[in-house]
């Protein structure tokens, strides 16, 4: 979508390994006016939407052992929620279609919020709104997820997928995996959290 986008309004060459990065979290209303300044959201969001139809069987797939992370998560009773900056429909379109919908009990999503990620109005309106204990493990593949987990108090768990994000992510997060089934053994070690807000 984002390379789509410069290819159309901008220069597709300026769209390099370091801005391929900075995009990976972060709300589209957020970056759209810093890279794309003078265009209006509606019109960058279409062109970037109707890319991302084009190629959303290639590009969406879940992470190789979430669904029976997620299965296991829900089977021994705990509380699973996503915080994202997509909307709560795209969020359920993409759940729904690779059959782990029934394993998330809870969606914070773009319009459920004002203040996006790294903020953590999302895991503070998810934990009040369903009056869910507040230790809360955040796992996620982007230094927007591990910030955001951090500024919660959350115990954070970084996904490492991509050697270009592993090293600042591995220093912000508590614990760091490479297969997302690792998460069972950190939540079955002696683990403390760090909430401390009210």
């Amino acid at each position: 979508g984002y390379e789509e986008c410069f290819r159309v309004y901008s220069d597709v060459s300026k769209f390099t390994d370091e801005i391929k990065e900075e995009v990976l979290g972060p709300a589209l209303r957020t970056l759209f006016p810093k890279y794309f300044p003078g265009y209006d959201y509606d019109t960058l969001y279409k062109t970037y939407h109707d890319r991302q139809m084009e190629v959303a069987d290639k590009l969406n797939k879940p992470i190789p052992g979430s669904i029976e992370t997620l299965k296991r998560l829900h089977e021994e009773g705990y509380h699973v929620g996503i915080v994202s900056t997509r909307t709560n429909e795209g969020i359920n379109e993409l759940l729904i279609k690779f059959g782990m919908r029934e394993y998330v009990d809870s969606i914070c999503g773009l319009n459920d919020v004002k203040n996006l990620k790294p903020d953590p109005e999302g895991i503070i309106n998810m934990v009040n709104n369903n009056k869910w204990n507040r230790d809360v493990v955040m796992c996620g593949d982007s230094i927007m997820d591990i910030r955001c987990g951090n500024n919660y108090g959350a115990l954070t768990v970084a996904y490492l997928d991509n050697p270009n994000r592993s090293k600042q992510m591995n220093d912000e997060a508590n614990y760091s995996v490479t297969d997302l089934t690792q998460i069972f053994d950190i939540l079955n070690s002696d683990i403390s959290f760090t909430y401390n807000k009210i």
